[in-house]
């Protein structure tokens, strides 16, 4: 006869062939999969510093720029100052009469009898010009010449008046208004 066995401690239990097997398979696959497990979740954590890093450079680049920008604040303050001031030149002497290639203008067409005594400017923008002239011939030829030239360079030419002094000397005054778009 085949021994009986007696279980003496009656919380133990004893496995059947089928949990035996299956703690046999857990056996192997256990550790497998706690090792993917493992690699996984180092995965992660290697993924999180890597962001956590990457994001306090980030915030250190932004402070940098962030810094550098307060930095120039002033500067562009004083570029859109100079920027304006410039444009404002820039109208100003677009605009602005060349006095001096109009007076070198007076003194080329004069020639040698001709002397040119004063030359101002009136507030309207207006050229008064007093000129003495050797004889009455000069005259004319100055006054045509002027005249000859008016529509290229002048809106309006009047002669304020002509004087005739003891010597025969002339002394003629004109009113001139310069074109601002002329160069004379």
């Amino acid at each position: 006869m085949l021994p009986k066995e007696i279980n003496l401690i009656p919380n133990k239990k004893t496995l059947s062939p089928q949990q035996v097997a299956l703690r046999r398979r857990l056996g192997i696959w256990m550790p497998l999969l706690l090792v993917g497990y493992l690699v996984i979740l180092g995965g992660v954590l290697g993924y999180w510093l890597f962001l956590t890093q990457n994001s306090a450079q980030l915030d250190i680049d932004t402070n940098t720029e962030k810094r550098l920008i307060t930095e120039r604040t002033n500067d562009e303050g004083l570029y859109s100052l100079l920027k304006q001031k410039a444009l404002a030149l820039t109208k100003i002497f677009g605009h602005r009469t060349d006095f001096n290639s109009i007076y070198n203008y007076f003194n080329e067409v004069a020639g040698s009898e001709i002397t040119i005594k004063s030359t101002r400017i009136t507030d309207n923008g207006t050229t008064v010009l007093e000129v003495d002239a050797t004889n009455s011939f000069a005259v004319d030829s100055y006054v045509g010449r002027l005249l000859q030239d008016g529509p290229d360079h002048f809106r309006r030419i009047e002669l304020d008046g002509v004087h005739l002094a003891p010597g025969g000397k002339y002394t003629i005054s004109l009113e001139i208004d310069v074109q601002k778009t002329s160069v004379l």
